[in-house]
């Protein structure tokens, strides 16, 4: 399933957003943390609260976890950018960070994509596409998005329906290609005796 989410993904929003291409660089080297905190989870880097005694140091762990390709830690960036409480809302990052998740079939990430561009925050509105992603979030197990679809169904024109129909059809149309086209792993069994 995070193979089909990423295709999902790549298909919809990769091609529009060149900032997605393009990996930054990690703002921090690991060699600058001490090493315990090398044994924190890369997400847990990403819990900053209002109270963080030491922000930038903070937020660049966390940065250094999310441009490392964890997709919980680009997750909770998102949301960081999202929400703009510890550090400034800037909706178009966090925009950037969930279609990174999104890439890696983070279902929350895909959730929350979806509510944005039904809203137009940070990208343009596109309730057809939002209709899209919050499908891939609830096929990717994310409950809420269960509960979400029929609402965001409600918002979209016939017209709209059969797009979003059409996409989703071709989208797991090449998603089982996928499957049918990729070799299986096959191990080879020894038929003699180790030499010793």
């Amino acid at each position: 399933m995070r193979y089909l989410a990423a295709l999902i993904v790549s298909t919809l929003l990769l091609a529009s957003s060149p900032s997605l291409s393009a990996q930054p660089s990690p703002p921090v080297d690991y060699l600058k943390f001490n090493v315990n905190s090398l044994l924190v989870p890369a997400a847990e880097r990403c819990r900053i609260s209002s109270q963080e005694t030491d922000v930038p140091y903070a937020l660049a762990a966390c940065e250094q976890a999310a441009s490392g390709g964890d997709p919980q830690a680009q997750f909770l960036l998102g949301n960081l950018y999202y929400e703009g409480i510890v550090i400034p809302r800037e909706p178009q990052q966090a925009m950037t960070w969930f279609q990174r998740a999104s890439l890696q079939g983070h279902a929350q990430a895909q959730y929350q994509i979806a509510f944005m561009l039904y809203r137009g925050e940070g990208t343009a509105q596109n309730r057809t596409e939002a209709y899209i992603m919050m499908k891939m979030s609830a096929v990717n197990g994310f409950d809420e998005a269960m509960n979400a679809i029929d609402l965001f169904s409600e918002a979209l024109s016939e017209e709209q329906k059969l797009q979003a129909f059409y996409t989703l059809s071709r989208i797991f149309k090449n998603y089982r290609a996928s499957l049918v086209s990729t070799p299986v792993p096959t191990t080879t069994i020894p038929l003699g005796l180790p030499e010793y």
